[in-house]
């Protein structure tokens, strides 16, 4: 079977690419990604380029891209370059290089191939590609998921070369005299990849000289595995566990009711990008008392009676933002919208828990929102004596999570007038008497 056949049956089998619809290709200058050019130029597709230069390797970086341009310039295609300071990048976002690169050009072809209307962005990874992903993500201690391997498509992204192995694409570049780029770093060892790659694999090569064909066929039957649980495993989360964008919430009843209530676990662990190595911790922390909590990167876990709440860790507690005579809106720590108005343009003293109707004339400027404290006390709006906020909390079954979210309004000499979408102080409760009304309105982001 001549090289194109092989592609254009692989492209087919798994529906990878359309012949009428532009295609995008990512070009680094090296080996597979121009051997992927010009297989998919051979065999017909309307191609255009994309290159990233990461200035990782001074001059080299540059040479490459002129390069790519040269190329371009030969098959007559569209070119895109664009220029990333990555090292600045991953600084920025506390991640490695290696992250930070591939974030960035993800994120790049992303909006190149919706802007441009290409059908999907092809990239060059191949059988060895695939056989050091899988060993990779087995150090890493991976589910299903990781021993999966690379998928010939993931979203926009498409891998066409998945049916080559490294041997078969340098003969392909041999035979048809394709110059390329050598990036020097691909031989060091620092990188965990390459470590891999040029110490690991050739000694499973030595037992099996087959292994890599081996590798890429066990990652094919553990992706049927990985959809085959995947399909099952969400039959039994739909009633367990409810994410929302700042907050995890997983019912504990539940959860142990099931069978394979750990394996439940262990993928709700995973969608929430939390270290699957922390399942035992978890699973302890589960059968623990009230309150106890663990704190893992940026998230924090936390028993609460009968649900296991993961959320957001979030520091608001010195926030402290004021509040003038003049105040029409406020944007941090919430967003609110403040008018004052006579009291007889208040037709209804009903309104919703987002809404607080308060007596103009008994407040003390300037108003301060601030995180809710412990200690902190009010008078609850219909109530004569004063309740601590902790207790107002228990008795409303705001649970743990929430609580770290709730900010008070207070008077300038510090007397709460509202929990913030919760409850008024009586103090500041309209009446017969009340002449002016300040309405504030709390808005969803």
């Amino acid at each position: 079977m001549t090289f194109l056949r092989k592609l254009n049956n692989f492209i087919n089998k798994n529906n990878l690419l359309s012949d009428n619809r532009k295609l995008l290709v990512a070009v680094s200058g090296g080996i597979d990604s121009v051997v992927l050019l010009d297989m998919l130029v051979r065999c017909g597709y309307r191609c255009a380029v994309a290159h990233c230069n990461f200035h990782l390797r001074g001059n080299e970086s540059d040479n490459d891209e002129q390069f790519v341009r040269a190329l371009a310039q030969k098959y007559d295609i569209p070119l895109f370059v664009r220029q990333f300071d990555t090292i600045q990048t991953a600084k920025n976002d506390n991640i490695s290089i290696e992250m930070a690169a591939r974030k960035l050009r993800y994120d790049w072809f992303e909006v190149l191939v919706k802007t441009n209307d290409f059908q999907s962005v092809a990239v060059a990874h191949h059988k060895n590609d695939n056989a050091e992903t899988v060993l990779l993500n087995m150090a890493r201690g991976s589910g299903l998921q990781g021993l999966a391997g690379i998928r010939a498509r993931r979203g926009s992204v498409v891998r066409p070369l998945l049916c080559f192995d490294r041997e078969e694409i340098e003969l392909y570049a041999k035979l048809n005299n394709i110059e390329h780029c050598t990036d020097r770093t691909n031989t060091d060892t620092e990188f965990q990849r390459n470590r891999i790659r040029h110490n690991i694999i050739p000694e499973f090569l030595a037992i099996n000289n087959n292994f890599v064909e081996q590798i890429d066929r066990f990652a094919a039957i553990m992706r049927e595995y990985n959809d085959f649980f995947d399909y099952e495993i969400k039959k039994h989360k739909t009633d367990i566990v409810n994410y929302q964008p700042h907050k995890t919430e997983i019912d504990i009843p539940l959860l142990l009711e099931k069978r394979f209530a750990r394996i439940i676990l262990f993928d709700i662990i995973k969608d929430i990008n939390l270290p699957v190595s922390i399942l035992d911790e978890i699973y302890k922390l589960i059968h623990s008392q009230t309150g106890k909590y663990i704190t893992i990167y940026n998230k924090r876990i936390i028993k609460n009676r009968d649900k296991l709440l993961i959320v957001d860790e979030v520091d608001n507690s010195h926030e402290i933002y004021n509040i003038h005579p003049e105040t029409r809106h406020t944007e941090q720590p919430v967003k609110m919208r403040l008018d004052v108005l006579e009291a007889n343009e208040i037709s209804t003293l009903k309104c919703r828990e987002s809404t607080a109707l308060i007596d103009y004339d008994r407040l003390t400027f300037p108003l301060t929102v601030r995180h809710w404290q412990h200690g902190d006390r009010f008078i609850p709006l219909g109530m004569k004596g004063y309740k601590k906020l902790s207790d107002f909390f228990v008795d409303q079954k705001i649970d743990i999570a929430e609580k770290r979210n709730i900010f008070i309004l207070t008077d300038a000499n510090g007397q709460i007038i509202w929990i913030i979408s919760h409850r008024l102080d009586n103090r500041f409760r309209i009446t017969e008497n009340t002449r002016r009304v300040l309405r504030i309105e709390t808005v969803r982001r």
